[in-house]
């Protein structure tokens, strides 16, 4: 059952995938490739294990795909119910932590439409339908995903760790944080090693406590910066602009830069977790950055 569910859970991350990137105006045979390298990044595979990583990233790229028709009237109302029981689902078969990523993605994409549409003419009461379909989704998907998430809120309450309060500076120093070095692994995998060949030489304070291979695995295979490094000097659709914008902000914030301050100070939760998870976000934003054929 649970081989079952990985293989399903991978296999809706491509399908998902593959329907956004068309949405956004993809080619076909480049959604294939976003599909592709984000069902088989290196941050998916090592967390198969732990099958909460796949099965929230299955709905991601759907999430966003009902909001991209958010921007058509005839769509508003079905897009809001499908995208409330994907968000639903996120909060019923993944980890917290990845649901308030995904929330925090979805912020971003909220307001990116909301610029797109006022660009394109749109008048107030379109900003307004938009934003009503954003927040019956979460509403939708808050009471679907509700008999896991009260649970777990009052898990959070007798947890140890939700005691704990960190300066800015302490916060990385005791979780981690993707070492500026690790990013060669997006060419080496295994220049720190791994636990297969058995030696470990990620660079790392002694008491951090979440710097080890499957945490900080960010690899997205060759082809897929190729893709990132044409992106970059291509002509940029208002598309490629956001995702390549989203890749440079989480790994600033996955770093440890101050680019993550605002978020650890505002953002409920991050002010705790993990930041090396943060690369599940990476891995989605990176890999739909790499479509050069976007051309919206």
């Amino acid at each position: 059952a649970l081989s079952l569910l990985l293989f399903l859970s991978v296999t809706l991350m491509g399908v998902t995938m593959y329907a956004y990137l068309v949405k956004v105006g993809a080619r076909r045979l480049g959604a294939l490739f976003g599909a592709v390298a984000f069902m088989f990044n290196g941050t998916a595979m090592v967390w198969l294990e732990f099958e909460n990583l796949v099965t929230a990233a299955a709905f991601l790229p759907l999430v966003l795909l009902c909001m991209e028709w958010y921007l058509e009237p005839r769509r508003r109302l079905p897009a809001a119910c499908l995208g409330a029981l994907a968000l639903g689902l996120i909060a019923l078969m993944g980890h917290l932590q990845y649901l308030i990523y995904s929330a925090l993605l979805l912020l971003f994409y909220l307001a990116f439409l909301l610029l797109r549409q006022r660009a394109d003419g749109g008048r107030a009461r379109d900003a307004a339908a938009v934003l009503a379909c954003f927040a019956g989704m979460c509403a939708g998907g808050a009471l679907i995903g509700a008999v896991d998430l009260l649970p777990v809120l009052e898990l959070l309450r007798q947890s140890s760790r939700i005691e704990r309060v960190f300066t800015f500076t302490g916060f990385f120093d005791t979780l981690g944080r993707v070492p500026a070095a690790f990013y060669l692994t997006l060419l080496f995998p295994f220049l720190f090693g791994s636990p297969h060949l058995g030696f470990d030489f990620i660079p790392r304070l002694l008491r951090q406590e979440y710097m080890n291979y499957n945490e900080l695995c960010l690899y997205l295979g060759v082809p897929v910066l190729f893709g990132l490094a044409a992106a970059l000097v291509a002509r940029k659709s208002r598309h490629g602009r956001f995702h390549l914008g989203m890749t440079a902000l989480v790994a600033a914030m996955m770093s440890g830069t101050v680019a993550y301050y605002p978020f650890f100070a505002l953002f409920p939760g991050m002010d705790r977790m993990n930041p090396t998870r943060l690369v599940f976000l990476f891995s989605f934003t990176a890999a739909a950055a790499a479509v050069k054929e976007n051309r919206n």
